[in-house]
């Protein structure tokens, strides 16, 4: 079986945290085996200031990136289309058609590895959360942290599917009634801005490891994600 080197492509991975009405405060980043993660909302600027975190807005950060992703032919990959459809919002808000450049789905090449390679194991797994409500439970099946379990990777047990708005918005109250002071927060709201971090960092550095395992499986399997590795040799 080749084995997919994924070191002779240049590929972004990505994962924006935000909400349904549109709004986005923190995006999370790894290229080159470089992690890093950016604050996209000003009024979660006394986060970033605890964290050493660059504090950009939505257009500044993403359009560095395209840049840069545009000038060596590279790949920004996330694990949906949301990140892209959240990209062209940006884009459309202030009047500009988004550049071109290269998306993969990483979702829809997961989900036909699993369907076509791991259909058995992945039903052999446990509930994601055994205490998760029906309506809740519906958004489990194909979510990255149910399918990188097959890779032997399990989520913080704070993880929380269906949360990270809450706790944004959390931390987000907090600082405004601390005058933007992070560290006079309470315990709680300190918590829960971890817990965001560690979720948007968990998410971020399973995209590698998933894609390298099912490029290395059947190329095929890229088919429906809009772009397709290459097999070196």
């Amino acid at each position: 079986m080749a084995k997919y080197n994924r070191s002779s492509e240049n590929i972004w991975f990505l994962d924006f945290e935000g909400n349904k009405a549109g709004e986005v405060f923190l995006a999370g980043v790894l290229h080159s085996g470089r992690f890093k993660q950016v604050v996209l909302d000003e009024r979660l600027s006394g986060l970033a200031s605890q964290h050493s975190m660059e504090l950009k807005t939505p257009i500044e950060f993403i359009s560095k990136m395209i840049d840069e992703v545009r000038k060596v032919d590279g790949v920004i990959a996330a694990y949906s289309n949301v990140e892209r459809d959240t990209i062209e919002k940006l884009f459309e808000d202030i009047g500009r058609e988004a550049p071109t450049y290269n998306y993969c789905n990483l979702h829809a090449a997961a989900k036909m590895w699993v369907k076509k390679h791991k259909k058995q194991e992945f039903a052999d797994l446990p509930p994601l959360k055994k205490t998760a409500k029906p309506y809740e439970a519906k958004r489990h099946p194909y979510s990255l942290a149910s399918v990188i379990r097959l890779l032997g990777h399990n989520a913080p047990s704070d993880y929380a599917i269906g949360k990270t708005t809450k706790r944004i918005n959390s931390v987000i109250d907090g600082l405004r009634a601390k005058g933007g002071v992070y560290q006079n927060l309470t315990t709680t709201k300190k918590r829960q801005a971890t817990q965001l971090l560690k979720h948007n960092k968990f998410d971020v550095e399973s995209l590698p490891s998933l894609l390298d395992e099912i490029a290395s499986t059947d190329l095929v399997l890229f088919s429906k994600s809009g772009w397709m590795p290459v097999i070196d040799g």
